[in-house]
C-alpha cells in the first residue's frame, strides 16, 4: 500500500495591487485627557504576498498631539476560524511577524519606510467552509499612557506557485 501527499493551491481571486489605509485618532492621556490628534497614512506595496517576501510599507505619521509616539510597530496577524457542522466557531489569533521602528516626536510629521520580512513557513490564506485563514497587516503608533493608534489592511498570503503552473494537462 502506498500513499502520496497532495497539495491543493487555492486560486488567487484578487489582483495583486498596491493598497493604502489612513486613520486619524485623538490621543487621550489615561483614556480621558485629550492631547491632540495623530494621523497614520500607510501605503503598502501590494495586497498579497508569498511566504518569505518582504512587505514594503511607507507611512506618513502626522503627530499633532502633545505626546510623543514612542515607537512604530508593524505586524502581520493571522486569524484562523474553525467551524463545526453544528454552527460552533472558534477563532485563533496570532501575530506571525513583527517589526519595531523609532517613534515620532510630538508636533512632528515624519515619513517612514517600515519593511516587514514575512516568515518562510506561512500557511496560505483560505476561505473554506470548515477552516478559514485570513491575514491583515497592522501599522501602529505606540504612545505612552494612551491607547495605541493603528491602521490595517486585509492581505492575502498565497502559496508559492509551482514553476510549471498552468502547463500540466490533467
Amino acid at each position: 500500500k502506498a500513499s502520496q501527499g497532495l497539495i491543493v493551491h487555492e486560486k488567487l481571486d484578487n489582483l495583486i495591487t498596491p493598497a493604502q489605509s489612513t486613520v486619524t485618532r485623538t490621543v487621550c492621556l489615561c483614556c480621558c485627557i485629550p492631547r491632540g490628534t495623530c494621523t497614520i497614512h500607510a501605503g503598502f506595496d501590494k495586497n498579497s504576498y508569498a511566504p518569505g517576501e518582504v512587505a514594503q510599507i511607507v507611512a506618513r505619521i502626522q503627530n499633532d498631539s502633545k505626546s510623543d509616539v514612542k515607537n512604530m510597530n508593524v505586524h502581520l496577524v493571522r486569524y484562523i476560524t474553525l467551524r463545526s457542522k453544528h454552527g460552533h466557531t472558534k477563532t485563533l489569533v496570532d501575530r506571525v511577524a513583527a517589526a519595531k521602528y523609532d517613534g515620532v516626536p510630538a508636533q512632528t510629521v515624519k515619513d517612514m519606510h517600515l519593511p516587514l520580512p514575512l516568515p518562510n513557513d506561512l500557511k496560505p490564506s483560505t476561505g473554506g467552509k470548515c477552516v478559514e485563514c485570513k491575514y491583515h497587516l497592522d501599522v501602529e503608533c505606540g504612545i505612552s499612557m494612551a491607547p495605541d493608534i493603528q491602521t490595517a489592511i486585509q492581505t492575502t498570503i498565497y502559496a508559492p506557485q509551482p514553476p510549471t503552473w498552468g502547463s500540466q494537462a490533467f
